[in-house]
């Protein structure tokens, strides 16, 4: 796939509306503010339904593109952002998830930093602390866990993203 073809996918994708994702593409779940659908059994796109979709999106491609390496290295990557729409890698999702379990960071990935390295995320990109230890938030991707769902941010963090969105003409 060329760059005319990834142009031509992108700006599809970005302008689909919610019931054609339905009929063309496997639901795997949705969030308050995002709905995640399987684009092939490698990837998944996250569309918003709406502006707090949007800021999710945005922060996601944001804080992949930003963060440090020691941090990033715990982030399933972002390959595609158009605003409306975020495409990742699929991953498997958590065995046994339950809503609001919190999950064993230690258990997950060999680095012993692991919880600073996650508590430092959150602070240092105003993330909706909760939402980083909860096992529907991390997912498998080649056999490594990964952090799938980093897009939601405290008081703190909405004010400063939206901020960053307006600033760069996206709201």
């Amino acid at each position: 796939m060329d760059i005319a073809d990834i142009n031509i996918l992108v700006k599809y994708l970005s302008n689909l509306p919610m019931k054609e994702y339905k009929k063309n593409f496997t639901f795997l779940g949705e969030g308050i503010a995002r709905k995640v659908f399987a684009l092939n059994k490698n990837l998944v796109v996250k569309v918003a339904k709406g502006e707090d979709g949007l800021h999710q999106n945005f922060v996601e491609s944001y804080i992949f593109k930003n963060a440090p390496y020691n941090l990033k290295k715990y982030l399933c990557p972002v390959l595609l952002y158009n605003k409306r729409i975020l495409i990742m890698p699929r991953a498997e999702v958590f065995p046994d998830i339950r809503r609001k379990t919190f999950v064993d960071l230690k258990r997950l990935r060999e680095e012993s930093s692991i919880e600073e390295d996650i508590y430092t995320l959150g602070e240092k990109y105003f993330l909706f602390k909760e939402d980083l230890y909860v096992h529907s938030s991390w997912g498998i991707v080649n056999d490594n866990y990964y952090l799938i769902d980093y897009g939601c941010t405290s008081c703190e963090g909405d004010l400063y993203y939206d901020f960053l969105m307006r600033t760069n003409g996206i709201l």
